[in-house]
């Protein structure tokens, strides 16, 4: 759909500028434009093949070593747990580094890498994450609103140029912010650190308002939220409410940011006893959740790791990571509540999730 509107837009812009007399002031905003673009993609090829080589090389030689002896006294204040083990010492080294020389997309899959060794190691890794949690977020909080204060004009008129730099230090602001807070759920969701509140709530109520929330959260997207309720089902539930919450929220924004436009479809229904055996799950009383969308493109292959985030490191990028925290933590917070969630790629259905739980808790 989107290779028919851009063209269409481009046309429809130069027939507009032909028969209003501005054809001039387009090419030269086509020529600025693309100017721009090349001296940017320059100057950012120069620098990451500097650095990236430099951290290739100190990989190849024993600069690493050597640098991860000099952060060993920082090592043991942030990370007392950890005994000495040279190769979570020089993974966290290694992120660190790549922080410092500003190599963000070097030191994301870093970072992750160290936190799959750190947990072998470490069982109060989570804890610690969580307990940090409001440093971190505090900060970059206050980034993101002294950038919109300064683009409400708080202190003064800014230039188009200003405009376009504050807009990218808000928009990644808050892919950092939203990145740490699906890593704080992974955590909270495999140290167990999600409230426990076991009680009975109405679940066909606590979805429709998950619902109503993200169709606010991406109402600048053209893509609907469709929610039904299958069969006379019975609403009431003795489950956590705080976890399935997060894990519903998880699961559906991970869907609406992967797409642009189109159809999210959501479903509740009760699981009868012939699906539960045909899925060689317990036969007891459950519920069937689905959540599914046909403008989704992912491949079979990616289907096995689709809720394992340390098997993204190796072909990360910002998207699959930040996807596969928020899943990973849905897939921890179904197996804690006793039910089981698995995805799979249907006909005329596209990617479809399925989520069954029990009724109750213990059931």
């Amino acid at each position: 759909m989107l290779n028919i509107i851009w063209p269409l837009f481009l046309i429809i812009s130069f027939v507009y500028a032909i028969f209003n007399g501005r054809l001039e002031q387009v090419n030269t905003s086509v020529f600025e434009g693309t100017k721009s673009a090349v001296e940017l993609c320059i100057t950012l090829l120069g620098t990451m093949c500097l650095w990236n080589g430099i951290m290739k090389i100190a990989c190849k030689t024993s600069i690493v070593k050597k640098l991860t002896k000099v952060l060993t006294p920082i090592m043991k204040k942030l990370f007392p747990d950890i005994k000495r083990q040279d190769k979570v010492h020089e993974e966290i080294s290694m992120n660190i580094i790549a922080n410092i020389m500003g190599l963000g997309n070097a030191a994301t899959p870093l970072g992750l890498k160290a936190m799959k060794s750190m947990q072998k190691v470490n069982n109060d890794k989570n804890a610690f994450l969580v307990k940090l949690a409001n440093e971190f977020n505090s900060p970059i909080q206050s980034i993101i609103g002294f950038a919109q204060g300064m683009l409400d004009g708080l202190g003064g008129k800014v230039s188009e140029k200003q405009e376009k730099y504050i807009n990218i230090i808000k928009k990644h602001s808050s892919e950092l912010l939203y990145f740490f807070n699906k890593l704080v759920e992974l955590s909270q969701s495999e140290g167990n650190l999600i409230a426990n509140d076991e009680k009975y709530f109405d679940i066909v109520s606590v979805l429709d308002s998950i619902v109503k929330a993200n169709k606010h959260l991406f109402s600048d997207k053209a893509v609907n939220i469709n929610f039904e309720v299958l069969d006379d089902l019975k609403k009431t539930v003795y489950q956590r409410e705080t976890e399935f919450k997060l894990m519903m929220q998880n699961l559906i924004e991970s869907l609406m940011r992967e797409i642009d436009m189109g159809n999210v479809y959501v479903t509740l229904a009760d699981a009868d006893e012939d699906f539960l055996t045909s899925r060689n799950l317990p036969v007891n009383s459950s519920l069937l959740i689905t959540v599914s969308s046909n403008n989704i493109t992912i491949l079979e292959t990616e289907l096995e790791t689709l809720f394992n985030p340390y098997a993204t490191i190796e072909k990360a990028n910002k998207r699959t990571i930040s996807r596969a925290l928020a899943l990973g933590t849905v897939a921890n917070i179904a197996k804690d509540m006793g039910g089981v969630i698995w995805a799979e790629i249907l006909p005329m259905k596209g990617l479809v999730f399925n989520i069954v739980i029990p009724r109750e808790k213990n059931a």
